[in-house]
């Protein structure tokens, strides 16, 4: 396990993930005191789903820019008593997906959430946790599939609409890994948001309020965007990533 205060960018030919049976020790010690902040925090947010959340435990990059790792499984309000906790070392990285739209004019798509969800005031790519849902019979991770998944859920924009560009950005920064997917669109950012905006209005229950499109400098100068973004939207060279 690399030292969590580094903070780097891995431009990554290849993601190899795989999901271990490992036991999150930082659960099982604090067992009691999450399952009382859970039913707090339960009964402020009933929205909350306590469901699987996959952790990366390790990681290693190879000479060629393979980027492989470890998840283990643990679940949402231990991950949530972690997260409120102050991110105390546990070994992990809070590790999920995330998409890097470009729309024709070089303007990147960005989400806000409905109150009441985890990045509530932010404005972020799509994205989200890695789930069962993305984990094959070996327990090998599609990183591509799973943030497309997200990308579809969140916004209804699916592979029809947006070309996977080259590499992987993969953003490892104190407690949180992102694994950033480049996609780009013949559409221009207007239209990605009229499009998304027809979805989320059909998803009365869905994590979005809305979307917009900006440019990386327009939105870091004007947007409150959650530290991993910042990073990545200012790596201009990862967002420009050929189709």
């Amino acid at each position: 396990m690399r030292q969590q205060n580094e903070a780097r960018l891995i431009e990554a030919t290849r993601v190899d993930l795989r999901v271990t049976d490992a036991e999150w020790d930082f659960a099982r010690r604090h067992q009691g005191e999450i399952s009382t902040h859970w039913a707090r925090r339960l009964e402020e947010n009933p929205h909350y789903f306590n469901g699987t959340v996959l952790l990366l435990s390790d990681y290693d990059v190879s000479g060629d820019g393979v980027f492989s790792g470890h998840l283990l499984r643990t679940d949402f309000k231990s991950f949530l008593f972690w997260r409120e906790s102050g991110w105390p070392d546990a070994g992990v990285y809070d590790t999920f997906c995330t998409a890097l739209i470009r729309s024709c004019e070089g303007h990147v798509l960005l989400c806000q959430q409905r109150p009441g969800h985890l990045n509530d005031g932010f404005s972020t790519p799509p994205g989200g946790f890695i789930d069962e849902r993305d984990v094959e019979a070996d327990g090998t991770i599609d990183l591509s599939r799973a943030v497309m998944r997200e990308i579809t859920e969140e916004t209804g924009l699916d592979a029809s609409l947006l070309r996977q560009g080259n590499g992987f950005a993969i953003l490892l920064a104190r407690h949180q890994a992102s694994l950033a997917v480049p996609w780009h669109s013949d559409l221009s950012g207007d239209d990605l948001v009229r499009k998304a905006s027809l979805h989320i209005a059909d998803e009365t229950e869905g994590e979005l309020l809305r979307t917009l499109a900006l440019s990386p400098d327009e939105a870091l100068r004007t947007l409150t965007l959650p530290d991993y973004a910042r990073v990545l939207l200012s790596a201009s060279h990862v967002l420009k990533t050929s189709a």
